[in-house]
Parts: structure tokens; sequence; C-alpha cells
């Protein structure tokens, strides 16, 4: 178990992949017990099959009120599909919203962000978003724990 900042003692055990937290969120089989309110809004709003979201803030935001915290970001680029080749990234899914987009995945990643408040998290995410403008640097939750 360990405690974050004054919250409630936490599992050691965490979803670090996809494949872990679609399993968690699945069946349980990891033991990973995923808060209802999360699993719900994750299951309505991510945009892909990795956590990417319209709205981070939101997500972050409940991902904190239930007790989790955000330990490492992989970030993606929202880019027109056939600016691709001036993307820091490649590859990637399409905005099934706007099929002329795409999120393209970037090198970017931010590891051991897990003793970070809800706040210090908010502030890191606007302040990477701000040093790669004017590309559109969104954050996708790669291990959360809740």
């Amino acid at each position: 178990m360990r405690s974050t900042s004054g919250m409630r003692a936490l599992p050691d055990a965490f979803c670090n992949t996809k494949a872990e937290l679609a399993r968690a969120i699945n069946d349980n089989k990891r033991g990973v017990i995923m808060d209802s309110k999360i699993k719900k809004y994750i299951e309505e709003n991510k945009v892909c099959s990795d956590l990417i979201f319209r709205n981070w803030s939101e997500f972050v935001e409940l991902l904190f009120e239930c007790g989790g915290f955000v330990n490492e970001i992989l970030w993606f680029e929202y880019v027109l599909i056939d600016k691709q080749k001036d993307s820091l990234g490649g590859g990637g899914y399409g905005d099934k919203e706007n099929p002329e987009y795409m999120w393209a995945e970037t090198m970017i990643y931010d590891k051991a962000l897990g003793q970070k408040t809800l706040v210090e998290i908010k502030d890191h995410i606007t302040s990477t978003i701000k040093s790669y403008a004017p590309h559109i640097l969104v954050p996708c939750f790669f291990d959360i724990n809740n």
C-alpha cells in the first residue's frame, strides 16, 4: 500500500499498459479494483483504445477525486492526417468525429509522476502542451492507479 500526499493508502498494483487496463476494467483478473465512476467515464469518453480524452482535465480531476493518481503520460499529437509528416509523432489513431484528424504517437514520455498532486499534474500537462506549441499535444494516461 502507498499513500499519496494525504490521500488514503492505495494498493501497489496498478495498470501500466492499455492491455492490463482493459483486463482490469473488463474482468478484474489482476485484482486491480477500478472505481465504478472512473470505469464509466473511461468507457463513455475515451477516444480510442488508449486513455486519450477530449477533456483530459475532467478525467484527471475525477481520477484524483476517486483517490487515484497519474504515474506516466505518453504524449500524442492531434494533427491533420495529411500533415503528419510535419508532426512530432507517427502512427496512432484516427479521430472518428473528425476523420481528417488523428492522434499521432510521439516519443515524448513522462515517468514517475505518481507523487504529484492534482494541481501539479494539471500544471505539468499544461506546461508540456505550451512548450510544444504550435503542435497540439494530448496526454495519454499510460499508467494510472486508483
